[in-house]
């Protein structure tokens, strides 16, 4: 795959290419991983058809921006990637955060779109529905400065190799582990983290979520109705 560097209001963006072929797809990592995360299944599309892997803002090797990342900033990230980069209608395959923010990002005009597929998407918008309207403000404020807070002491802990294996081994992949956790995997969630600004990124990122409200479920209905989607869930996904 060729790695190549595009600039989006300014920032650095980190994506990789391979294959030819229509309709393209684009490959969109979860939380903590990058484009790296799809090294076991981009090599097998890119045999059919043009595939793209790109890092979202604050995570891998795309720049770390000084403001709060959330599926909004990611999902215009997105647009402005098959604008300016894929330049036609794409499937779009995302995990974790990364299918939500593909999903707010092709919802709203879903012509730029072939299909979506997400892997085990989470609805932050039905989480927020359980928390009563005159408490959410404090909650999200609590919830983002909290995190920003402890950002640094959780990175030093989060960022090592050994806790980052006990985490995969015991709470990510279930039967799986024993081919999915290798080396390699371990040092794409630890090398960016490593880096000199992660702390700060942790923080900004802390942030932003607590005050994320997407609505999942409301953009499914729309992209759903006009567009092929699957969804995959593993029945030990916790």
């Amino acid at each position: 795959m060729r790695l190549r560097d595009w600039r989006w209001r300014g920032w650095s963006i980190r994506y990789g290419f391979a294959g030819s072929g229509s309709p393209p797809l684009v490959f969109v990592h979860g939380f903590g991983v990058n484009g790296g995360h799809w090294r076991h299944n981009w090599p097998f599309f890119a045999q059919q058809r043009r595939t793209y892997v790109v890092d979202l803002l604050g995570f891998g090797a795309t720049e770390k921006p000084p403001l709060g990342l959330n599926t909004a900033l990611w999902a215009a990230q997105l647009q402005g990637f098959a604008r300016e980069v894929v330049g036609q209608p794409a499937v779009w395959v995302g995990n974790s955060v990364g299918s939500l923010a593909s999903l707010r990002a092709i919802a709203p005009d879903p012509e730029g779109a072939c299909g979506w597929v997400a892997l085990s998407i989470p609805d932050v918008g039905r989480l927020r529905q359980g928390i009563p309207s005159w408490l959410q403000p404090w909650q999200q404020v609590l919830e983002g400065e909290v995190g920003a807070l402890l950002a640094a002491p959780l990175l030093a802990l989060l960022r090592q190799p050994a806790t980052i294996r006990r985490v995969l081994l015991g709470t990510v992949y279930g039967d799986k582990a024993a081919i999915a956790v290798d080396a390699e995997l371990v040092e794409l969630i630890a090398k960016p983290a490593r880096e000199r600004r992660a702390a700060r990124t942790l923080a900004y990122l802390c942030r932003g979520q607590a005050r994320d409200a997407t609505d999942a479920t409301a953009l499914l209905q729309t992209l759903s109705s006009q567009r092929p989607t699957l969804m995959l869930w593993g029945t030990r996904d916790r």
